[in-house]
């Protein structure tokens, strides 16, 4: 006769669905409250990574709306420019067609309704009556475009008469004020202007029907300013393009190729060659009559998940536009599309974008293992402590498929829950995080998310699956482990562990600890010179990677050898106490040494709490300090920058005083910023000595000594320039190594003029403000020495006196004080408004906005997982704290017990987190800095060599280790309360099995 167990195994699946299913539910009922604690994991650990690139994404569309519209708005279009040889009616619709239908195929999206038309007459040149202002030998002549002026006209301010009537017969003209003065014109004017000879010069007789000038609106390429140059001077005049097209349907152009493109095949622009840009200020120069599609780009629809099309689009357009154009009749040789600083600001935004990715990443992997660590640690205590019901249904007949299947179905369901509402409620917080982290940003960027939810939800759902399927993993994983043992097997392996996991009996730790030496003799091996030269860029790709990835390879190596002797660790721990001879010593050490899971998943889960938290603390107060300290070395001072003609010939002290004479300025330095080349750049900065010490800002890591006594050591040898014709100079380290030169060296460089300085090195410095060490050809070097000294050389050589050219200046720092001297000297950079702008920069606050949520993510893990697993242990072995109290242990003692055990659990996660942390931090953390790019944008500077000063925050760790003691003193008084008082009738019947 089958057994039972052999009958049920033999059915189908789908047979035993309503007992899985009633098991399930019997199991939901005795369990629902540890249930819905991991379910409130899951779904919290779900919207914390979803919040991630959710975050990242409105954080960057801000910025990428931002730089846009700092554009100016007549540069914030996309312009289609065709040039006609013969422009009719059946042409131009034609051409519009054709740009319409190949403007809405690729960029369609993004712009903001229909084009505006405008065209553009070749140049016409005025008759002498009509330039009695201008010289005879000067060729003045007009630049007439044509707008629809019913659209444009809101933008334009008239100021006498009116705009040109676009159904007129006669043709009508605007000017502006600086060009009626020039021209003498005035309302009612009559201009004569005749086209050149390829139209037949056909005269044309303009009447001037308005003054008129634009509005801060203006939206168009056209400034209507006059461009004069040796020989000309053009003025573009304002027409209506509905009165202008039936003048010029009848006139025709005819040129050759070679007045075309000219020798070399380059188009010929009126007065030498170049191909201008499309619907710009210089387009009418062109021998053609231009017709100019300007299609405004919508800046709401514009993010960062279309920019990359909208780039490849308007890339297509350019293309496409001219093969289609060219089966226009009576169209020119060629055609142009514009794409100008527009898709130049994308493409500079997305490269800014690419770099910021690099922390961004790096700290949601560090989330997305948080995470999924809890989760699926969560998971497998929530099998294990439910291992011995588990072993009890299979002694009574249950089958695997049984327990299997309703364990699963629990699991799949909370999983599927939280995979639905997660990314929901992602959307909600990441809106809270960007009115509180992006308050002075535009609002108007969450409608990336808020436009269409649910595809939003959707396009993050990667990221929830990937957490719910590691929680699944790891839970179908523990249950079929669990569900291959009876109630003897359970027995016996609850009395001592028998089975070793997966990476010990494979012997993974050892296996890392080989593999990650001898990736660090290969790093060793590429830093030799021989090998590092004919890598080149390869090799500090190479590199870069390998420092990246070696720290997070070694911690989990560390994990795995941690885990292998952490049983040591408490067998010794056992031992120590029993020499003492106190009970709830040697029972908690003995209690963690017999079944040492539970502990060491409690120390690694604070560990990589108080290492994640540390990191991120550590990390944002470093990128705070690299970013002041980026702005200091670019601006040197409080305000420096090009000084004014010195046209009074005052002294240099005069000079200063003409600064310090604006309310705030406390103290002024002039001096001279220049360079001398030779096979290397070396900019010379030449400063005042006496003051420049208690003007500019000198870091500690510019060198060991102080800014006086360097300035001291150059004033010293001040006669030195007059008796030696020498100048004493400070130079940085770049110099001093490549070019072999030590205190009291001297060296000579030529000057731009022809002659040469000889020069003493007075002192070596790291760094020198304002001066941009490179790793791109050629060097720059840099060098620092007395102006009066420099002033005094230079003169000997060249006979001339050699003027200040450069300013610094040391102000308060009171909004009145800033005011006056930023309305004093417009020019100058601002290290204050430098540094606002980079800490206000959407890219910086998005790696903050990942440090809040990495740090929320560790205290999130702390609090639910040493809640969670300290109820899991206690709850699971009251009947060994009721056996203890039944043989006579008070519950003092038993309270001893549990503080034995969480004391030394938090006192290896304290000491092993602080590790891992100041180990994460010094070697993965500078290199995620990338403040720099930030910096350089606002200082126009090369990227330079700078370290990265690693600033520790103790009292915000202080504060850290404060908040994670109360969340273990909660946790210990709750366990304390639950086994000390346990109901010893109740605890100590027959259990289940």
């Amino acid at each position: 006769m089958a057994s039972p167990t052999t009958t049920l195994s033999r059915r189908s699946t789908l047979t035993l669905l309503p007992a899985i299913v009633r098991l399930a539910w019997w199991r939901l009922r005795q369990m629902w409250r540890s249930l819905l604690v991991t379910w409130l994991g899951m779904i919290a650990m779900v919207v914390l990574i979803c919040s991630v690139p959710l975050f990242a994404q409105v954080s960057s569309t801000i910025g990428l709306r931002s730089t846009l519209s700092s554009i100016p708005l007549n540069q914030q279009r996309v312009n289609a420019t065709f040039y006609s040889l013969h422009p009719t009616s059946d042409q131009i619709l034609q051409a519009q067609q054709q740009i319409n239908q190949a403007v809405q195929r690729n960029i369609g999206s993004s712009v903001n309704g229909n084009a505006d038309f405008s065209v553009s007459l070749p140049p016409l040149t005025l008759q002498s009556s009509a330039s009695r202002g201008a010289s005879s030998q000067n060729t003045n002549t007009l630049q007439v475009v044509g707008y629809d002026l019913d659209k444009v006209g809101s933008e334009l301010t008239v100021v006498q008469g009116h705009l040109p009537d676009a159904l007129n017969t006669q043709i009508e003209i605007a000017l502006t004020q600086a060009e009626a003065a020039s021209l003498h014109a005035s309302i009612g004017s009559v201009l004569k202007a005749t086209f050149p000879d390829s139209v037949g010069s056909v005269t044309w007789t303009l009447h001037v029907v308005g003054i008129f000038g634009t509005s801060q609106n203006w939206e168009y390429a056209n400034d209507f300013q006059a461009n004069t140059s040796s020989h000309s001077t053009s003025y573009p005049v304002l027409a209506s393009s509905s009165a202008l097209l039936p003048q010029i349907s009848s006139l025709q152009i005819s040129l050759n190729n070679q007045q075309v493109f000219g020798n070399k095949g380059v188009v010929i622009a009126a007065g030498g060659k170049g191909s201008p840009k499309a619907g710009g200020k210089g387009s009418p120069n062109l021998p053609f009559f231009g017709l100019n599609w300007s299609y405004p780009l919508d800046i709401t629809r514009v993010n960062t998940n279309n920019m990359d099309t909208l780039v490849q689009g308007g890339t297509n357009l350019s293309s496409q536009l001219g093969q289609s154009l060219q089966q226009v009749p009576d169209a020119a040789p060629f055609q142009m599309l514009s794409s100008g600083p527009l898709f130049d600001a994308i493409s500079n935004y997305e490269t800014e974008i690419a770099i910021a990715n690099i922390p961004i990443i790096a700290l949601l992997v560090l989330i997305l293992a948080l995470l999924i660590f809890l989760v699926s640690t969560m998971s497998v205590a929530l099998v294990e402590r439910q291992t011995a019901t588990i072993a009890t249904l299979r002694s009574r007949g249950a089958t695997r498929r049984h327990v299997f299947g309703a364990f699963v179905t629990q699991g799949a369901i909370l999983g599927l829950i939280a995979l639905i509402l997660g990314p929901f409620a992602a959307i909600l917080l990441v809106e809270w995080l960007v009115h509180l982290l992006l308050s002075g940003s535009p609002q108007s960027s969450l409608n990336v998310l808020l436009d269409n939810p649910f595809s939003t939800a959707l396009s993050v759902g990667w990221f929830a699956l990937a957490t719910i399927a590691c929680a699944l993993l790891t839970l179908i994983i523990s249950v079929r482990r669990a569900s291959q043992m009876d109630v003897l097997a359970f027995r016996r392996e609850s009395s001592r562990s028998t089975r070793a996991p997966f990476w010990r009996r494979l012997n993974l730790d050892i296996v890392g600890v080989v593999l990650l030496c001898l990736g660090y003799l290969g790093y060793l091996y590429l830093s030799q010179p021989a090998i590092a030269g004919p890598l080149g860029n390869a090799l500090l790709a190479i590199r870069g990677v390998m420092a990246l990835c070696a720290p997070f390879l070694a911690s989990a190596i560390c994990f795995t050898l941690f885990l292998r002797l952490f049983p040591l660790c408490l067998r010794l721990c056992t031992f120590l106490a029993s020499r003492r001879r106190k009970a709830p010593a040697v029972l908690a050490f003995a209690q963690m040494a017999r079944a040492p899971r539970p502990a060491s998943r409690m120390i690694l889960l604070l560990l990589l709490v108080i290492s994640t938290t540390m990191f991120a603390l550590v990390y944002t107060a470093t990128q705070q300090q690299r970013t002041s300290d980026s702005v200091d070395f670019a601006v040197g001072a409080d305000f420096s920058g090009s000084a004014g003609p010195n046209s009074q010939h005052l002294t240099l002290a005069q000079e200063a005083a003409t600064y310090t004479k604006v309310q705030g300025v406390t103290s002024a330095t002039l001096g001279y910023k220049g360079y001398q080349q030779t096979s290397t750049l070396t900019d010379v900065v030449a400063v005042d000595a006496d003051t420049y010490a208690s003007t500019a800002r000198w870091g500690s890591q510019y060198s060991e000594q102080s800014l006086a006594s360097l300035m001291s050591l150059l004033v010293s040898h001040r006669a030195d320039a007059t008796n030696n014709d020498t100048v004493y100079t400070i130079i940085d380290d770049e110099m001093a190594n490549n070019q072999h030169l030590s205190a009291g060296s001297s060296f000579v460089l030529p000057t731009s003029d022809g002659y040469s300085i000889h020069y003493v090195v007075a002192g070596i410095v790291h760094y020198i403000p304002g001066v941009y060490d490179s790793s791109s050809d050629p060097i720059t070097y840099g060098m620092l020495c007395d102006y009066q000294s420099y002033a005094s050389v230079s003169q000997q050589n060249s006979g001339s006196a050699l003027d200040p050219n450069f300013v610094w200046l040391k102000t308060n720092s009171d909004n009145a004080s800033l005011s006056r001297v930023r309305a004093a000297f417009p020019n100058l950079q601002d290290r204050r408004a430098q540094l606002a702008s980079a800490e206000s920069n959407p890219l910086y606050i998005n790696v903050d906005g990942m440090l809040y949520l990495g740090i929320a993510t560790a205290l999130l893990l702390a609090l639910l997982g040493t809640l969670f697993f300290s109820w899991l242990n206690a709850s699971g072995r009251l009947t060994n704290f009721a056996v203890l109290r039944a043989l006579g242990m008070p519950p003092r003692q038993i309270a001893a017990v549990l503080l034995w055990e969480q004391g030394w659990i938090y006192v290896f996660a304290v000491v092993l987190g602080l590790g891992l942390g100041l180990f994460l931090m010094t070697f993965v953390g500078p290199a995620l800095i990338f403040t720099d790019v930030v910096t350089t944008r606002s200082s126009n500077a090369s990227i330079y060599t700078l370290p990265v000063q690693l600033v520790v925050p103790a009292w915000l760790i202080i504060g850290l280790l404060g908040a994670l003691v109360v969340i273990c003193g909660v946790a210990l008084a709750l366990m304390a309360r639950l086994v000390s008082r346990p109901s010893m009738s109740q605890t100590l019947r027959l259990n289940e099995d």
